[in-house]
């Protein structure tokens, strides 16, 4: 067994999972195949990341048994409800057909419209639950759906973001080098030049003295 304390993590892996459960449903149903449920599942675990992330999960429990674990156990496994809610909206059934011939709860259709509320209120890229959405509640063609998704343009899959640890080990970073100049510097000054050096240092804080009584006269 294995246990977490990122309830935010956990409670988002739970619902997000059943809205892409539907979209990898819709695309089996249309005859997209195994490459696409695959790249469906992985840039489906990375809204969900995204959004994780935001609301203040942590990312590693996306990665675990409560997110990427159980998204692709319900994207795949014909038991679930949420899948077979996509298949069946790829036949072309209404949502009122689709849930009586399931005749169960289909969580993903609630949570749809959560997903895309909190995407929203956090200003966070959803595009395949957005268009779930847009399926469910604005009775969007699932073939418009696609196209909407595929028209998409092009971007960099991963895109670097500092952590809090990078740029702590950077500033440090330049905070030795800074230091080890500094020294080097100053080791240059030998014999007379230092001597000038000190001289320059006792004639500025002469000038400094004299700046302060001067403020008081």
């Amino acid at each position: 067994a294995y246990i977490t304390n990122d309830l935010v993590g956990v409670e988002l892996g739970g619902s997000f999972k059943n809205v892409l459960a539907i979209a990898a449903g819709a695309a089996d149903g249309l005859g997209f195949g195994a490459n696409t449920r695959a790249a469906l599942i992985t840039r489906g675990l990375a809204e969900m990341m995204r959004l994780g992330e935001a609301m203040g999960g942590h990312r590693e429990t996306f990665m675990g048994l409560a997110g990427m674990g159980d998204l692709i156990l319900t994207c795949t496994d014909n038991q679930s409800r949420n899948r077979r809610t996509g298949l069946l909206l790829a036949q072309g059934k209404s949502l009122a057909e689709v849930k009586a011939e399931i005749g169960q709860a289909i969580e993903g259709i609630k949570s749809a419209k959560q997903v895309v509320s909190l995407a929203r209120k956090y200003d966070v890229e959803v595009p395949i639950s957005e268009q779930v959405y847009r399926v469910i509640y604005e009775g969007l063609p699932i073939d418009d759906a696609v196209k909407a998704l595929l028209s998409r343009r092009t971007a960099h899959e991963i895109i670097e973001r500092p952590t809090v640890a990078y740029l702590l080990a950077t500033h440090v970073l330049a905070m030795v080098l800074f230091h080890s100049i500094k020294t080097i510097l100053a080791q240059c000054f030998i014999g007379d030049d230092r001597d000038r050096v000190r001289q320059v240092q006792a004639a500025a804080a002469s000038d400094h003295r004299q700046s302060q009584y001067m403020t008081y006269i």
